[in-house]
């Protein structure tokens, strides 16, 4: 499989990395909620701006807190580096950042009132980075994004049309639900793991759905020079309309 095209940017690079950096530098330090006792800093993300794929985790591993970056962990290189390598990708191609800036306590489980706190940050990150399709990497992180909690059994895999606030309004993507980034890593390592397998074939899926559009965005150009509707990404089994 090859990797995935540039040619989707629909921002100017230099305004989509100019309004990512005014964000994250806005949210480095963050006393919005207690989450942030504790914490070196808050875990940003990371990533080519604009690009057409976006992974969302739930949370930071262990430890990223002190650099700051999403996916930096050293214990998430080696399955991250196989789905991307496997695919053709460079791991700078993809915009790489988590539903919450920083770690949750022992229970890893966030309150409302977290979850509600990071939003803002999280929606203006993915604003600047305006993917085709975000992959959602967890519970947390599919929930935020549809904005009401999440069933997985029930959107695992699904090519989910969502609608996200922007900086100058609504603004739609296509979302991808699969399982957690840290169970994945923790999956991985286990032989026969059918978990961090079917985490694999759902990035294969969302690279493939985005290669198909930019087939449908040439012939289309050639036709009547329009952009296709990002609505075509989605298969004619799997529609629906979601807006947070």
């Amino acid at each position: 499989m090859t990797g995935i095209s540039k040619s989707q940017a629909s921002a100017p690079i230099g305004a989509a990395l100019q309004h990512l950096k005014t964000v994250q530098a806005a949210w480095a330090t963050c006393n919005k909620c207690t989450l942030g006792e504790g914490q070196y800093q808050t875990v940003l993300g990371t990533g080519e701006v604009p690009t057409q794929l976006a992974l969302v985790a739930d949370y930071p591993l262990d430890g990223e807190d002190k650099e700051g970056t999403a996916f930096s962990a050293v214990n998430a290189e080696p399955f991250i580096s196989a789905v991307f390598g496997t695919l053709g990708i460079k791991k700078e191609e993809v915009f790489q950042t988590y539903s919450l800036g920083c770690r949750p306590g022992d229970s890893l489980n966030p309150s409302q009132t977290q979850m509600k706190a990071c939003k803002p940050r999280l929606f203006a990150e993915l604003y600047a980075a305006d993917p085709l399709i975000v992959v959602s990497m967890g519970q947390i992180a599919t929930s935020m994004l549809l904005g009401k909690w999440a069933s997985m059994d029930e959107v695992l895999g699904k090519l989910i049309p969502i609608e996200l606030p922007g900086q100058y309004g609504k603004w739609q993507t296509t979302l991808l639900p699969t399982y957690g980034l840290e169970r994945s890593i923790q999956q991985a390592a286990l032989s026969d793991s059918d978990e961090s397998t079917k985490t694999f074939n759902h990035i294969c899926k969302a690279v493939d759905a985005l290669q198909n559009y930019q087939r449908l965005r040439r012939t289309q150009w050639q036709q009547d020079c329009k952009r296709p509707p990002r609505g075509l990404l989605l298969g004619d089994d799997e529609t629906g309309d979601t807006t947070v």
